[in-house]
């Protein structure tokens, strides 16, 4: 082979090297924040941060407001509400996304059940509603809010919520935000108003969804 045309297209594979690298630059993936206390899991989002993943179970005493895209992996660990915390954890804002996977909830309210021999009828048996008096444990958390307020997107994959008991409708999930359940478990949750589980929601798709 000619050298000259040898050089040349040695010069032209630069070229394209140099053009293909300008037109698409190299993609490089960032390994998500890692968090172990719920401190470092609110101050990260807070500061931004969007790839989370939970690396040791913590309890939550305050509320996240999520403004923008979060994912968290919770990586089978727990988040649990504090003791006498009565607030919600996430506050989905609109435009906001949060996708939560493999994770546990515990609410702090394992004790209360329903009283069914105090039942009573709001009208005459044949057309009125049954009532059933909800009765609480010794040391119970009785939540003031939803668990999640959702006004955006809110996504829960392998996720389990449970031992919930709030004064609002929606213990677990409340909002008018899209809703996507997949492989999500809602259990022992309560209301005294509508939706003791989950109201208001514009979207909600799901796959296999168990409410107990």
């Amino acid at each position: 082979m000619d050298s000259k045309i040898y050089k040349k297209g040695e010069k032209m594979k630069k070229y394209l090297l140099l053009i293909a690298l300008f037109l698409f630059p190299i993609m490089t993936y960032a390994s998500p924040v890692e968090v172990e206390t719920f401190s470092d899991l609110k101050s990260s989002i807070e500061n931004g941060e969007t790839d989370i993943k939970i690396t040791a179970d913590m309890s939550f005493d305050s509320s996240i407001s999520i403004s923008n895209e979060v994912i968290i992996n919770g990586n089978d660990k727990s988040l649990n509400r504090s003791s006498g915390y009565t607030g919600n954890l996430f506050t989905i804002v609109a435009g906001g996304s949060l996708k939560i996977e493999n994770l546990k909830m515990d609410l702090g309210a394992s004790g209360w059940y329903m009283d069914y021999d105090n039942r009573y009828y709001t009208q005459p048996e044949d057309k009125g509603y049954v009532r059933v008096p909800i009765i609480d444990g010794e040391n119970d958390t009785v939540a003031t809010t939803t668990l999640i307020s959702n006004k955006g997107s809110l996504e829960l994959n392998n996720v389990e919520i449970k031992n919930g008991r709030s004064t609002e409708s929606g213990t677990a999930i409340n909002g008018n935000g899209n809703v996507t359940l997949n492989n999500t478990t809602i259990i022992h949750v309560s209301s005294p108003k509508n939706g003791g589980a989950m109201l208001e929601f514009h979207l909600f798709q799901w796959v296999v969804v168990r409410f107990m």
